[in-house]
């Protein structure tokens, strides 16, 4: 089963957050677009989610191509 536990909107950046069920690393973060989703993140606790996203803004990551948003998750080790 998946939940969607979080859903941010903010300036044409739309990032979501969702719980699986039954996974080392329930807590997936994906980037959405009109057309689809990336996974950018993967945590086991909500707490890792919202530092990943303060760092996600702070370093204005939001207003990056999704090429750059996953070189800088990568980068971070998050996926």
């Amino acid at each position: 089963m998946i939940k969607k536990v979080l859903k941010i909107t903010i300036d044409g950046c739309w990032i979501e957050c969702v719980r699986m069920e039954d996974k080392m690393n329930p807590f997936r973060v994906y980037r959405v677009t009109a057309t689809h989703r990336r996974q950018i993140a993967k945590y086991g606790d909500f707490l890792s989610v919202i530092y990943f996203l303060r760092d996600f803004y702070q370093d204005g990551v939001d207003t990056m191509s999704l090429p750059e948003v996953l070189s800088w998750a990568k980068a971070r080790g998050c996926i």
